[in-house]
This record gives C-alpha cells, sequence and structure tokens, in this order.
C-alpha cells in the first residue's frame, strides 16, 4: 500500500531549529565555511589569543580580529533569523 503524503506533517528532511543554547551554537557554526569556523572556534571556545592564532594560520593580528568581528556578526543575525522562525512554528 502506497501512503499519501500530508502536507500537514512537517518536512523529516528539514532542520529543526534547536530548543537549546549548545544546539543552537552547533547549528550556527556548522553554517560557516570552515576559516571562519576555526577562527571563532580558537577564539571563543578554546580561548586562544590572536598571537596564538596568527601563528597557526600565517594571517596578520587586524585579519584574525576583523574576520572575527565580521563571523560573530553573521552568527548573530543568523540566531536571530533561526529564533524567529522557531517561533513562528
Amino acid at each position: 500500500a502506497v501512503l499519501a503524503h500530508d502536507p500537514a506533517a512537517p518536512d523529516p528532511g528539514a532542520v529543526a531549529p534547536p530548543r537549546d543554547a549548545a544546539g543552537l551554537v552547533r547549528q550556527l557554526l556548522e553554517t560557516l565555511p570552515e576559516k571562519e569556523r576555526l577562527i571563532i572556534h580558537w577564539l571563543d571556545l578554546e580561548g586562544k589569543s590572536v598571537a596564538e592564532i596568527c601563528a597557526l594560520t600565517g594571517w596578520g593580528a587586524s585579519r584574525v580580529k576583523v574576520t572575527a568581528w565580521r563571523v560573530r556578526r553573521k552568527l548573530g543575525k543568523t540566531a536571530l533569523r533561526l529564533r524567529l522562525q522557531e517561533n513562528a512554528s
């Protein structure tokens, strides 16, 4: 027997917005390109200094700081969008 698709049923392939902070952070980090994800991971999760990240990446301090600032801003916008989606459902 073939089951009819219920259009009101949730899409099993859709990614639901997470309901906890850790899940939100994980989902946000997964949206980033690898280099951006690494910069934020090293700075904010591992507590590495800008100088340490410069040594790891070969980037200058300004590039590390600007990248981190831009990524944090992008993550903030993405988090807001996810929360709005969650509240709409």
